[in-house]
């Protein structure tokens, strides 16, 4: 789990929560552990048994940390200078890199850089930074935020910010060959995630309707871009909903066989249940519940 200014691991079997980098004050430095010091973590990745990459979006940059060693160390784009450039690691420059995913192998992984407007791309094996799609290439990307590549590794799906409320979106972008389709949506998209064996997508959002702030869990079809599902929170999971605000992240955990929840007010689950049989979906949303809410 990651916050505005440190990264913590969630204990299952103790259901403990401990800070393993950064702390609660915001700022820059490379110490070790929980001396080190970020602002605005907005998305992490696993790289290997020991390493995190982990987008420290308002310091412009990515950044690679040691789970063993509990080393940290700027690592792609130079921290504390915006800009815009590619090329080796070290010369790159972002702008509010915003969320990272692994692509399609180990040394691959595509990230958001949402101030310019772009989404790009890391190789290891070359260790340099390129351009997978921007604004000149495809005019839908105007502040991406979360991204998640399908199961099938051949297309990309992104959460379009856009601008002053207009252009908020999802955007497919094709692996193949680059081209870009857009799924309008009514409110800000923020975390997205795939249900697993199947082509859906749940993407996390809220925004006020009727007068008051809702949280909404959107389902999209992910072949036809399409809205499946307008919003899980109804029903039965409704008043949980509620009670959950401004959900943010969304990752689906193998291990608990559920998608778990980033929400402001701490991690939820969304339960799953098999259906064989059933050709729209064989996937029954269950129930919502806190996993560790504070």
């Amino acid at each position: 789990m990651c916050s505005h200014g440190y990264i913590s691991v969630y204990n299952q079997s103790s259901t403990s929560i401990k800070d393993v980098f950064g702390n609660r004050k915001l700022g820059f430095n490379n110490y070790p552990g929980v001396n080190a010091t970020f602002d605005h973590i907005s998305g992490i990745v696993q790289v290997n048994g020991t390493s995190i990459l982990a987008v420290d979006s308002d310091n412009d940059c990515i950044r690679l940390l040691s789970r063993e060693s509990l080393k940290t160390d700027g690592y792609i784009g130079r921290c504390l200078d915006q800009g815009y450039q590619n090329g080796p690691r070290t010369d790159s420059r972002l702008c509010r890199p915003y969320a990272i995913v692994q692509g399609s192998n180990h040394f691959e992984y595509f990230f958001t850089d949402k101030g310019n407007n772009a989404s790009q791309r890391y190789r290891f094996t070359d260790e340099r930074v390129d351009d997978l799609i921007t604004k000149k290439t495809c005019s839908d990307i105007v502040r991406p935020q979360d991204l998640v590549l399908d199961g099938n590794r051949k297309s990309v799906f992104v959460n379009i910010e856009g601008q002053d409320k207009l252009g908020t979106a999802v955007v497919k972008i094709s692996l193949k060959n680059l081209q870009c389709s857009k799924l309008p949506l009514e409110f800000e998209p923020n975390g997205i995630a795939q249900v697993p064996l199947t082509n859906l997508y749940i993407v996390t959002h809220y925004g006020r309707s009727n007068s008051h702030q809702e949280s909404m869990l959107t389902v999209i079809n992910g072949t036809s871009l399409t809205i499946v599902n307008d919003s899980l929170c109804g029903g039965q999971t409704q008043a949980i909903c509620n009670e959950m605000m401004r959900p943010h992240s969304i990752t689906y955990s193998y291990h608990l066989n559920k998608l778990v929840i980033g929400a402001r007010d701490g991690v939820w689950t969304l339960g799953l249940q098999y259906r064989p049989g059933n050709v729209k979906s064989n996937w029954q949303f269950i129930a919502i519940y806190g996993l560790a809410c504070w």
